[in-house]
């Protein structure tokens, strides 16, 4: 009798990978109205649950545990059109600004802002060239892929973004965005970053009129409009960014995801909101709050009473 227990959870385990080992070495997404999705605790390679989401909306069921590579848990990620369509379904989204938290205490501060409810994190990554100010790269990146499954839109404030792109993507970004002021053309950096299965972010600065990018604005899945001069955080708010989010919004041939990212509090967030933005980027107004939850809930009533 105990053999026979032993083998059960190893003959579930061979059968598990059999069905597996004609799509290796990535997993399928979508097979016959299944998505197989695979996850380990830190994001890592390592013994995880394989979990079958079908497409009627029923149940999730947990097919079993083995040893899942890296590649297989990243191939789990969302696509860009899945992530856009999710990200716009959460709008009003508040995405806690990383660049405020408490490095010493990385993981317990994703973890709070992640069980306060927000649906993707913000990473504000500076190379003290093209702003003004050094931050953190892609082992911070790193870092936050290991201890959270929300996306993580990276921010990139820096000079020839085109040479970092694929490492960002391979660190754990979901959304990579870069500078219309950082490059000649965005149009080739926005393409590569959609072929390596990101959303592609294009951002303006205070300075810069929409029209500057508006033959890139198609290959866009989101529009990050800055309202303070990037660099610096806690900067007062600059109200020519709302006039640029009511010229995105009305816009119908191209729908990119509207964020704005600059001085945003319970003051000016609803003007935002009104203006069209869907995506609040905020640090201050949830770090230096003493309760991330309640932060999150004030910034979202704001928004929504706009």
């Amino acid at each position: 009798m105990a053999a026979a227990s032993r083998r059960g959870p190893y003959r579930r385990k061979a059968s598990l990978r059999n069905q597996l080992r004609p799509f290796s070495p990535t997993p399928p997404r979508a097979v016959a109205g299944r998505l197989l999705v695979f996850r380990t605790a830190t994001g890592d390679a390592g013994f995880g649950a394989v979990v079958e989401k079908r497409a009627d909306g029923s149940r999730p069921r947990t097919l079993g545990r083995l040893w899942i590579p890296s590649v297989w848990y990243m191939a789990s990620r969302p696509d860009c059109v899945e992530l856009r369509h999710r990200l716009r379904a959460a709008s009003p989204a508040v995405l806690p600004s990383l660049l405020f938290c408490d490095f010493a205490r990385l993981r317990d501060e994703v973890q709070a802002v992640e069980a306060a409810g927000v649906p993707a994190l913000h990473l504000d990554v500076m190379d003290g060239h093209f702003v003004p100010n050094f931050t953190y790269g892609m082992p911070i990146v790193e870092a936050v892929r290991r201890v959270t499954d929300l996306p993580l839109d990276a921010h990139l404030m820096i000079a020839n973004p085109a040479r970092y792109v694929p490492q960002f993507r391979d660190a754990g970004a979901d959304v990579i965005t870069i500078h219309a002021e950082a490059v000649a053309d965005p149009r080739p950096v926005l393409e590569q970053i959609r072929s390596l299965g990101a959303a592609a972010g294009l951002s303006i600065n205070p300075p810069t009129p929409l029209a500057a990018i508006e033959a890139s604005l198609p290959y866009c899945d989101l529009v990050l409009v800055m309202s303070v001069m990037p660099g610096f955080g806690g900067q007062e708010f600059d109200e020519v960014a709302l006039g640029k989010l009511r010229q995105l919004k009305t816009r119908i041939d191209v729908s990119p995801l509207r964020e704005v990212d600059g001085g945003i509090t319970t003051a000016t967030i609803g003007r935002c909101a009104a203006a069209g933005a869907e995506l609040f980027v905020t640090g201050s107004a949830i770090f230096r709050h003493d309760n991330y939850p309640a932060a999150v809930r004030e910034l979202r009533a704001a928004a929504q009473a706009a």
